[in-house]
């Protein structure tokens, strides 16, 4: 019983040098300043999120949606056709609520959490196509006709999207078109 008694006090002994010790640190005024940053830091941490859903939100909204179907399945149990839109311009796609929003990155929650009080109305091109190459298509041509009005811009946009998919071009080509389209180096879905 002694044995118990004894390592007892020694743990107590040593739990309380090791707490002398952390208050002598805590007070130290470079670990203060350390965590009045550190609490500075994740004030405006949470002010930047809730700037940039500001901000998106903004940008969803004054938004004049150019939509393309960014994802097409067909249900066999409905026999039914379901199609995703997704804006050329300013990147919102409704395929977000296909998964689950704990699951996403914050800006695409923040792209979820805009449909919870919104619908995606646009000029609907009639074209299935990845977001990112028609994002990619429709800056291309922005950058080099600035003053485009809509119908050109379309007109424009369905040639370039025909001329991509229909094509048959080699690997080479292919790299070079991810780079002039400046996508992600990995990309493949033409």
């Amino acid at each position: 019983m002694t044995d118990l008694n004894d390592k007892y006090n020694e743990i107590i002994n040593k739990r309380q040098q090791i707490n002398k010790q952390l208050q002598d640190i805590m007070s130290s005024p470079i670990l203060k300043k350390y965590f009045r940053l550190k609490e500075e830091d994740s004030k405006l941490y949470f002010e930047e999120l809730e700037l940039y859903r500001r901000i998106k939100y903004n940008e969803y909204n004054n938004c004049n949606h150019l939509l393309v179907y960014s994802k097409v399945t067909f249900d066999n149990f409905d026999c039914k056709t379901y199609k995703a839109c997704g804006c050329i311009k300013c990147g919102i796609d409704s395929a977000i609520l296909d998964f689950k929003k704990n699951d996403l990155p914050f800006d695409k929650q923040v792209m979820y959490d805009y449909f919870s009080d919104h619908c995606l109305y646009g000029n609907i091109i009639d074209e299935e196509c990845d977001l990112e190459l028609a994002h990619a298509i429709y800056s291309k041509i922005v950058e080099v006709y600035p003053n485009i009005d809509e119908d050109r811009l379309i007109k424009y946009f369905r040639h370039s999207l025909k001329c991509i998919k229909y094509s048959r071009v080699s690997n080479e080509r292919k790299a070079s078109r991810v780079k002039r389209l400046s996508l992600r180096s990995d990309f493949s879905k033409w």
